[in-house]
């Protein structure tokens, strides 16, 4: 399983950083879908900031590096961050919402460091506002790229996530449950008859959301799994 999910991710990041070397327009590309998607889906948080940060660090050993790299690499992270509150909201709408704040984000924080870092501009207030205007016609590749591979991504997941024993859902957790899920956890809630608190805590790491074992008074006690065990997360 470890083998299949480090493929998978392997060839995310190998995508991501070969759609940045072929020709494309402008600020048209699936990093931020990517970063949106990692902080949406991956259940470890560090895969989630590693893909799209990696993916940029891949293709910038070949384009060559820059002086607003700490601008361009922090936009994506915070993107990564903007993912996590959609771990219960997976819906169009949220979706959508979120994927135009995340053009909003990379737009004002790489100007910003165009600003900043420049000299084509003055360091006032009315030189912050010309870069921002004279980059606005960049904006729109970038709104189009985001939503594009936004719906191309989210829409493939969901796809996935209809399909039975889907390979691409086990290659990101140890269970197929293993994105975290838009709106409720599962409705589905497995209750086992045991007849000890081990064989109840071997059937709940097995996949099971709860057991029952009988104790020795003839009660029945429920054990539940564990928030760290379970694959779904709250919004950070």
């Amino acid at each position: 399983m470890e083998k299949k999910r480090l493929l998978v991710i392997g060839g995310m990041i190998l995508a991501a950083a070969a759609s940045r070397l072929i020709p494309h327009p402008p600020n048209f590309s699936p990093i931020t879908a990517m970063a949106l998607l990692g902080g949406a889906c991956l259940v470890d948080k560090r895969w989630a900031f590693a893909v799209p940060l990696a993916a940029l660090l891949v293709s910038d050993v070949l384009l060559g590096f820059h002086r607003l790299i700490p601008f361009v690499y922090g936009s994506f992270a915070l993107i990564v961050c903007l993912g996590f509150w959609l771990r219960t909201r997976r819906t169009a709408v949220p979706i959508a919402c979120v994927a135009l704040a995340a053009s909003l984000l990379f737009f004002t924080v790489t100007n910003f460091g165009v600003w900043a870092l420049g000299t084509m501009y003055p360091k006032t207030i009315e030189g912050l506002l010309a870069c921002y205007v004279a980059a606005v016609p960049f904006f729109q590749n970038t709104v189009l790229g985001d939503a594009a591979y936004t719906v191309v991504l989210f829409g493939g997941l969901a796809l996935a996530e209809k399909v039975p024993g889907s390979k691409i859902l086990h290659a990101f957790a140890q269970q197929p449950s293993g994105f975290a899920r838009g709106g409720r956890q599962h409705a589905d809630t497995f209750t086992v008859q045991t007849t000890s608190a081990a064989t109840a805590a071997a059937s709940l790491w097995h996949g099971q959301q709860s057991a029952t074992h009988r104790s020795g008074t003839g009660q029945n006690l429920t054990y539940h799994l564990a928030p760290l065990k379970q694959s779904f997360e709250r919004p950070a």
